[in-house]
């Protein structure tokens, strides 16, 4: 057989179906005859499989440290966010007690109370405040306060800090500022800064200085016009650096001004003013422009900038005046009392003179001129109008100038000018129990002249001016010893080498006005001691000991106090130990006493004075003769 059947034999057993499982018999390999092993050792394994061991630990380690972490921030959110939490900016209370309104320039007083409700301690506890624009030191007005920090150490749970701080605010009257009160603190175990706020709101009821502008309202084009521009301070503590600042309209032409502006014509350095001061800056200028045209002239106070005049760091401030321009044919210019106002103020019961001086503007005659003056107000006492050359019509209240009165009126040719006078005093307005009381002067004048066509024609012009009346702000005082809130002791009359005690009665009345920042002053001798006891005992008192001044802060006192309504009283002790020098004398115990006040109405300070106090009582019946003198 040759190979080649040899091979096609073992291709048919090979695909046959029936010579394999008769020809051949498959056998199993016994397992002493395998050399396979059938499980694998750990050194082996550890050969074999090196890396997913490596990625399995990685996986695990993964998952702890994800565990971890989100175990933390869920221990942390209900460390400090939880409603048992231990430390939260809501829980860290912050309360500010102060004033609603503060007068500019006064001293801003605040206590602030800053509560731990947290179940943990703050700790490296600050307070910081912040202040707004134009806030000073009170210990040094020079320097500005913007911000303040004060370091409260630290604060337990439940623990209340409180913290007294004071400021001095400016800026413009009636406006709100806004004070920041923040609290930075720490807390154990964190380094980070939490902190909790909140703001105070005051408004500045007053502003530290008022400006006042009085001039003419209306002015004939070409016509000189004076201002006089007055700065009053109304704070209780020297302001500083102060600059007046002009805004003139257009048409104006500076002339002169005293004292003279330091630059531009416009600007002023006022400096310093002291409380209760004025200054006056006059201006004088040409107003030119058409008939019943307005202009405004600006005026602002405030502090300057130490480095640039020009420039204004605070306004404090500011004062606006129209002037209209008109060219009536016969000018008109008012004197009251030798005086040229827009608006004239005057004290109760006082005399009023008069001028008008007139003048014709046109270039033609004016026949048949009239001036009349009606003198209108409550005020008035009617029985006390004088005319000079003229006539009162009291049923009008009008004094009337005329060729019935005066020939020159029947032609006035052109610039023919003369003067008219009259007089006339105000009422008791004590006794009428007036409120703002006012005088208005309606200066009316009239003519004919020729037209175009030669036909006559009326002509007229208006000119008013007002007169405010002072209010009566009065001060009363009385020396008391057996009598009175408060309790004296010692001998009347007084003895040498030994104390007595005194209660001085102040008593403050006010008639028409509403009178505002009142304050009463006295000065005692230094033989006098302030005993610091005065009734009622919440009283705005304060005592001088380097100067011996006596200072009542009464504050607001209304129209009718003292007749309407009760009087304000102040009741203060001295104690008097006179000397051997002053046996068989009168000593004064109280110099003389002043009160101030601002008139609202008026807009102007007033004043009162009364005369020394001396040991002399007067209220008090059945005290022995000579008791004022001192004895031995």
């Amino acid at each position: 057989m040759d190979e080649k059947d040899r091979i096609n034999i073992l291709r048919k057993k090979l695909y046959s179906r029936t010579s394999q499982a008769q020809d051949q018999k498959r056998h199993g390999l016994h397992s002493s005859q395998s050399s396979v092993k059938k499980s694998w050792s750990q050194p082996e394994m550890k050969k074999i499989m090196p890396v997913k061991e490596k990625r399995s630990f990685l996986g695990l380690f993964f998952v702890v440290s994800l565990l971890f972490f989100l175990g933390s921030a869920l221990f942390g959110s209900f460390y400090f966010l939880g409603e048992k939490n231990i430390v939260s900016a809501d829980n860290v209370e912050i309360e500010i007690q102060g004033p609603t309104a503060v007068g500019g320039g006064d001293t801003l007083g605040l206590q602030i109370s800053i509560v731990n409700k947290n179940s943990t301690t703050l700790e490296l506890t600050d307070l910081l405040i912040e202040y707004p624009e134009g806030t000073r030191s009170p210990d040094n007005l020079g320097r500005e306060l913007t911000r303040s920090r004060d370091s409260l150490g630290s604060i337990q749970p439940g623990e209340r800090v409180k913290k007294s701080v004071e400021a001095i605010l400016f800026g413009e009257e009636n406006t709100q500022k806004e004070i920041k009160v923040t609290v930075e603190y720490r807390v154990a175990g964190s380094n980070a800064i939490f902190f909790a706020e909140k703001l105070y709101q005051v408004t500045l009821s007053s502003s530290p200085v008022s400006v006042s502008v009085r001039s003419f309202t209306e002015v004939t084009s070409g016509q000189e016009i004076d201002f006089s521009v007055v700065v009053n301070s109304n704070s209780s503590t020297v302001v500083e650096n102060l600059v007046l600042q002009a805004e003139y309209p257009f048409g104006f032409s500076f002339i002169e001004a005293s004292p003279r502006p330091q630059f531009s014509n416009s600007v002023w350095e006022i400096g310093n003013l002291n409380p209760e001061e004025e200054k006056t800056i006059h201006i004088k200028g040409v107003m030119t422009g058409q008939d019943n045209e307005e202009r405004t002239f600006r005026f602002a106070v405030g502090v300057g900038d130490e480095f640039d005049v020009k420039k204004m760091v605070t306004t404090f401030v500011t004062a606006n005046r129209g002037i209209t321009i008109q060219r009536p044919f016969i000018g008109t210019d008012i004197t009251l009392n030798n005086t040229r106002e827009d608006i004239y103020i005057f004290e109760n019961g006082e005399e009023i003179r008069g001028e008008i001086a007139w003048k014709n503007n046109l270039t033609e005659a004016v026949s048949d001129a009239q001036i009349e003056v009606r003198i209108s107000g409550s005020s008035v006492d009617e029985s006390s109008v004088i005319v000079e050359r003229g006539f009162y019509n009291s049923v009008t209240n009008t004094a009337r100038w005329s060729k019935d009165t005066s020939s020159e009126f029947a032609v006035v040719n052109p610039s023919q000018a003369g003067i008219v006078q009259f007089s006339f005093s105000t009422r008791n307005i004590s006794a009428l129990g007036l409120r703002n009381p006012e005088v208005v002067l309606e200066v009316t004048v009239r003519g004919k002249r020729d037209g175009e066509d030669n036909v006559p024609e009326q002509i007229e012009s208006v000119l008013t001016r007002s007169i405010l009346i002072s209010s009566d702000l009065s001060l009363t005082q009385r020396l008391l010893h057996g009598s009175g809130p408060l309790s004296n002791k010692g001998a009347v009359p007084p003895v040498a080498e030994k104390e007595t005690t005194y209660t001085v009665m102040w008593t403050v009345t006010n008639t028409a006005n509403h009178i505002s920042g009142v304050k009463v002053t006295g000065v005692l001798p230094p033989y006098v001691q302030w005993k610091g006891n005065f009734n009622p005992n919440n009283s705005n008192v304060s005592f001088n000991s380097d100067t011996n001044q006596v200072t009542w802060n009464v504050g607001e006192v209304p129209q009718g106090v003292g007749t309407n309504i009760s009087p304000k009283e102040l009741a203060f002790q001295i104690g008097f130990t006179p000397s051997l020098s002053q046996v068989g004398e009168i000593p004064t115990l109280v110099h003389t006493q002043s009160i101030t006040g601002f008139d609202q109405f008026t807009e102007s300070q007033i004043s009162d004075e009364v005369a020394p106090l001396t040991t002399r009582i007067q209220s008090e019946p059945g005290l022995p003769s000579n008791h004022e003198r001192v004895s031995q």
